[in-house]
């Protein structure tokens, strides 16, 4: 038999935590089937029983097991009290009635808890975590009778959402107000998705607010540190915000891009330029938007720079940087292109390669930074820029950012996340399972009413979000996340189940990532495919398409098409038209970089009948809403195969 902790829970008894630990230890017990042990009902034999001696040693067996499952959960100072039990009922009881009682106490300090609980800096999400975390504990000390009761589940759960919704951010007062007046009342996993999406919304409004906001900033340089971890500090001084100042003259009324001045003299941002002279920057707010495909770049120039602690006041200050940099008066060539001003497609308005400059591509989350690019010069200066306003430290070669693990050879660069999906596997307890070979399961379709729903979805919640971000490295399970994704609002059994399945796999493939080819061939090429009516809720089809630069994937995604097709042709005809789209996007991010393709970019499909309105000799004459000015522009840039 296979080896087994003797600490089966990863909460001990300490006493105050009785009602969470006993529920805890009696799950995992009833899941070995030795319930009985605790309640009672399986008792010792009596030496007249039929096998008594066989009966005895089992019985004994498994009690014993129970007892060092108890002592192993336990604080010392609880277990040095079990010598004088000889079964684990009697452990049992003895716990129970020395810790019931003080479980008024604990409720007493849980309600004051979660009565001065507040969202604060917190997500809607996390804050949810919190709140749901106190309710939990709560709930397992209310008596089992109560528990069934319906009407106490309704009171219950209006209580929670009072709570929920009082303890938000002011920001949140209208939404909050509509959910108070509605009839029923939503429960709180209901509302969850509501406050995402509106936390979404005032984000993206507030940034769309604070880029008219102008930040003085005062800071010292610092020193240059070592190659090792230390805390940095926040720029000192005080911040003061000049709403309608420029930066440049100095005047009212009028930003610094908008000088006219500057502008007729063609002095635009660029990013080929740096000044450290002026302290005025434009104040953004950083969106943490990650990409999941790229370029990569020439290895030599790629640093890795980090500071913690400033959060999001320090990207912000850093966005300040970079505004000022790009807008600094200084003097272009005379033989600066300027750029045309029409409705053409991008790809017609970008200037040559021959005509790029060398680039700068700077990425920032909260406190980390990754610089890289093709001039060293200019990254260099850019960071003693940098220097000037926060302290910092340089990490050399880019190895570990947002759980992507990043190392090198000959051959490329390979990304992967296997720490990460140690993380979700420890968190979903699946550790030690049995590995699959793939994502699904073969021939089976998930719909939204099958099996019966979960008591809580929390855990199904956080495991599908922490697979979406792992995708990143992992195209091999995008589509089983995606598929398992479209169930968070109301999960069932049968869809944790497909989630288990897609651990498993993961479990078996951890060292797997995505490796970035050193490859010079820079060829674009493409694959879409679709499945017709595949899912079995709402028959609609589902989209997918992965895009290569050479022998390395850059581009894909799967996604459920928004209307329902009549025939296998329409679903392949709606994916190929969402990959020429994304074909046209990423070969003008490639010529932007200096990669222009210099021929159409063959797309591949497995159905013949969508290529037709591609061809000009069947459908000469076809244009349905702009439709034949569509098929010549992607005849330029594609070449279906």
């Amino acid at each position: 038999m296979a080896s087994e902790s003797n600490q089966v829970t990863q909460v001990k008894l300490k006493g105050s935590n009785y009602s969470y630990w006993s529920y805890l230890l009696k799950v995992y017990i009833t899941g070995k089937e030795l319930r009985g042990y605790l309640d009672g009902s399986v008792v010792a034999p009596r030496e007249s029983d039929t096998n008594y001696a066989k009966l005895q040693q089992e019985w004994e067996t498994n009690n014993a097991r129970i007892l060092s499952w108890i002592n192993n959960s336990v604080e010392p100072s609880i277990g040095m009290h079990f010598s004088k039990f000889t079964s684990a009922k009697e452990v049992w009881d003895y716990l129970e009635g020395l810790y019931m009682q003080s479980n008024f106490a604990k409720r007493y300090e849980l309600e004051n808890v979660i009565r001065g609980e507040r969202q604060d800096d917190k997500s809607v999400q996390e804050f949810y975590n919190v709140m749901n975390g106190i309710w939990d504990q709560l709930d397992l000390m209310d008596p089992l009778e109560l528990r069934k009761l319906a009407i106490y589940q309704k009171v219950r759960e209006e209580q929670k959402l009072v709570q929920f919704l009082m303890a938000l951010r002011t920001e949140f007062k209208p939404l909050r107000g509509s959910m108070l007046h509605r009839s029923p009342l939503p429960s709180v996993d209901k509302v969850l998705s509501e406050l995402v999406a509106e936390e979404t919304r005032l984000k993206s409004s507030l940034l769309h607010s604070m880029q008219t906001q102008v930040v003085p900033v005062a800071t010292q340089r610092p020193q240059f540190l070592p190659l090792v971890p230390s805390r940095a500090t926040p720029p000192s001084g005080n911040f003061r915000v000049a709403l309608d100042e420029c930066s440049f003259c100095h005047e009212k009324g009028h930003w610094k891009r908008d000088y006219p001045k500057l502008r007729k003299k063609g002095i635009l941002p660029s990013p080929n330029h740096f000044s450290q002279n002026s302290r005025n920057a434009q104040r953004t707010m950083n969106t943490g938007a990650f990409m999941t495909s790229g370029i990569a770049l020439d290895s030599s120039h790629t640093s890795g720079v980090t500071h913690e602690d400033v959060q999001s006041m320090v990207t912000q200050q850093i966005q300040q940087l970079l505004d000022e940099v790009m807008s600094s008066p200084l003097p272009f060539p005379s033989d600066t292109p300027s750029l045309p001003e029409s409705n053409a497609d991008p790809d017609d308005a970008l200037p040559s390669p021959s005509q790029v400059a060398p680039r700068i591509l700077l990425l920032i989350y909260v406190d980390d930074i990754i610089i890289t690019g093709d001039d060293s010069y200019g990254i260099s200066k850019l960071k003693d820029h940098l220097y000037d306003k926060f302290e910092m430290k340089d990490l050399g070669l880019l190895r570990y950012f947002l759980g992507i693990e990043v190392a090198y050879s000959p051959k490329g660069y390979l990304l992967s996340q296997t720490k990460y999906a140690n993380d979700i596997l420890s968190r979903a307890k699946l550790t030690e399972v049995k590995v699959v070979d793939t994502p699904l399961e073969l021939n089976v379709k998930l719909c939204l009413t099958d099996s019966t729903p979960l008591d809580d979805a929390t855990l199904y919640r956080q495991i599908v979000g922490s697979l979406v971000y792992l995708t990143i490295t992992r195209p091999d399970v995008a589509y089983a996340v995606h598929v398992v994704s479209q169930f968070v609002s109301a999960p069932r059994s049968v869809h944790w189940s497909a989630v288990v399945h897609i651990l498993r796999y993961i479990h078996g493939t951890l060292s797997r990532g995505l490796l970035i080819s050193s490859s010079p061939d820079l060829t674009l090429s493409a694959y879409s495919d679709a499945d017709w009516a595949g899912d079995v809720s709402d028959r609609r089809s589902t989209t997918g398409f992965c895009i290569f630069l050479g022998d390395f994937l850059i581009s894909w995604k799967c996604k459920k098409q928004s209307v329902v097709s009549r025939s296998s042709s329409e679903v392949e005809y709606r994916a190929m038209a969402n990959t020429t789209a994304e074909i046209v996007w990423v070969r003008w991010l490639l010529r932007d970089m200096g990669a222009t393709q210099s021929s159409p970019t063959p797309m591949f499909s497995d159905n013949k009948t969508p290529k037709a309105p591609f061809d000009p000799v069947m459908f000469p004459l076809a244009d349905v809403g702009g439709a034949s000015s569509y098929n010549r522009k992607a005849g330029s840039v594609l070449k279906i195969g």
